[in-house]
């Protein structure tokens, strides 16, 4: 009987200096955490700029900026999600016509903004830029989001896109208030990295392997 709790005892000792060893060098090891979502591509001119839908006006911000630069022709939003904030005070906006919008306060041409009122998950927009491409024979896309966006939107692409000639070079808009280095300290980023961790985990276990419809996101 003795040994046994003695056992025990040096086992809760161990986790105990375990943790403790890992919540004072959280510093050195947490920011590897946010830092594989956040993953970038070289800049290239491209057919087409999408704005991933959500944190505007951050992203509409940043592709409208690339499209100045003239890294593509043409802007894509594409989501037929309503903000709750819309649906209490009104009129009813799309996150795609909210982008459109702030592309059109910057100046960017009404001709050259395609709004696509259909889609309701990152999974769902990667579907439509996809077949879009291909029906148009576009071959580079420039995928704009959030840092902490970037790696769920990369495996998505080669998911849906991988057996394709098809490139997609994925960016994130320098305006996000994300603190990669420090985001456990910040409530909004520590909900942003645990839920990207969820949603890749069931992008792998169900969407990618065909089991359950995207998720609403």
């Amino acid at each position: 009987m003795r040994a046994c709790l003695k056992r025990l005892l040096v086992a809760i000792a161990v986790v105990i200096a375990l943790l403790t060893v890992a919540v004072r060098s959280a510093p050195c090891w947490l920011p590897f955490v946010s830092g594989f979502l956040v993953t970038e591509d070289p800049l290239a001119p491209s057919d087409l700029i999408v704005v991933l839908s959500g944190s505007v006006p951050d992203r509409p911000r940043h592709a409208a900026e690339l499209y100045q630069k003239g890294l593509a022709p043409r802007l894509l939003c594409a989501s037929s999600m309503v903000p709750a904030y819309f649906r209490v005070v009104g009129p009813p906006m799309t996150h795609a016509e909210l982008s459109a919008a702030v592309l059109l306060k910057m100046k960017i041409p009404e001709k050259d903004i395609l709004v696509l009122n259909r889609g309701t998950s990152t999974y769902e927009e990667m579907v439509i830029v996809r077949d879009l491409m291909l029906a148009r024979k576009w071959k580079r896309v420039i995928l704009v989001s959030s840092p902490y966006h970037l790696r769920r939107i990369r495996l998505t692409w080669n998911h849906l896109a991988g057996n394709t000639s098809l490139e997609a070079i994925v960016r994130s808009t320098p305006y996000a208030r994300f603190h990669p280095d420090t985001w456990w300290r910040y409530e909004a980023d520590l909900l942003s990295v645990q839920n990207e961790y969820a949603k890749m985990a069931y992008y792998e276990l169900f969407l990618f392997r065909g089991r359950s419809p995207a998720e609403q996101d």
